[in-house]
C-alpha cells in the first residue's frame, strides 16, 4: 500500500460530492468535500462549533488536501 500524499493543488479535488481531507486555515480538517448543488467546499461541522453538519468554507484557506485513506478491512 502507498502513503497517502498532501496536494496542495485543491484545483483537482473532486467535485461530486466525494468525502476528502483538507488543511485549512492552518488546522487538519478530516471531513471536507465539494457540493455540486451549492457549488461550494464545505466542512462538517468545523467552522462553528455551535451547530453539526456541512458548513461552507473559504477555499482560498485551504494549503492542502488529500484523500479520505480506505477504510480497513
Amino acid at each position: 500500500m502507498s502513503a497517502l500524499r498532501w496536494s496542495s493543488a485543491l484545483a483537482k479535488a473532486p467535485r461530486d460530492g466525494t468525502e476528502f481531507q483538507v488543511w485549512w486555515s492552518g488546522q487538519w480538517q478530516p471531513r471536507a468535500r465539494f457540493d455540486p448543488d451549492s457549488h461550494a467546499f464545505e466542512l462538517w461541522g468545523r467552522t462553528d462549533y455551535d451547530t453539526e453538519g456541512w458548513e461552507t468554507f473559504y477555499w482560498s484557506e485551504v494549503t492542502h488536501w488529500m484523500p479520505q485513506p480506505e477504510k480497513p478491512v
